[in-house]
């Protein structure tokens, strides 16, 4: 198989357990919002949980949908930017959306935080899928920024398509923690799905 058929089936793969996962995390998140609720002192904060876990019963489905798309978009163009000696075509609409957006200083912290609680949870098959990505260009030197498949993608597409929904800022910034610590245990599978494919 040549290395852009395996690319693709790879990223099918990713694809799936990304989206699989997702329909797994969001119940998750829904029960995490109720159980914090009732865990806090705070009538502010009780709120702001009670509102988030409706936005999730109620909008779950189309969040998955608007995750899916995002997701999409941010693998073509992670795939545009995968060592200078690959250029695959794509066949989304990239335009609007990029890897590293123009973003507040806080924000970025948090992206960084919720891409290093990402790595630190897979770090032994995130260490693997990185050298067979290597392997795969011929490069003698593993570079995670160099993988399409890196653990920023997870934390970009989740905080990029909540807040995207025209919510509360407080609101917002609940989900993104609930959903990214329910998701966060998935993301060793995802990336060991990779390697099983790739390992054949």
């Amino acid at each position: 198989m040549d290395q852009s058929a395996l690319l693709t089936t790879a990223r099918a793969e990713f694809m799936r357990g990304f989206v699989e996962s997702m329909q797994r995390t969001i119940p998750r998140a829904i029960e995490d919002c109720f159980q914090k609720a009732d865990e806090t002192f705070s009538s502010l904060e009780q709120g702001r949980l009670l509102d988030a876990r409706a936005i999730l019963v109620d909008q779950g489905a189309k969040i998955i949908e608007h995750m899916t798309l995002t997701m999409e978009q941010l693998l073509a163009r992670s795939f545009k930017t995968t060592y200078s000696t690959y250029r695959p075509s794509a066949n989304f609409n990239t335009d609007s959306l990029t890897l590293i957006d123009p973003t507040t200083f806080e924000g970025g912290l948090r992206l960084e935080e919720i891409t290093n609680r990402f790595r630190r949870e897979a770090e032994e098959q995130l260490r693997d899928l990185n050298i067979r990505i290597a392997l795969i260009f011929e490069q003698e030197v593993t570079n995670e920024r160099e993988n399409p498949f890196r653990p920023y993608l997870f934390s970009k597409c989740i905080s990029s398509s909540i807040e995207g929904q025209g919510l509360n800022p407080n609101v917002v910034d609940i989900l993104i923690e609930r959903l990214s610590n329910n998701f966060a245990t998935f993301v060793p599978n995802i990336y060991s799905a990779v390697n099983t494919y790739l390992a054949k």
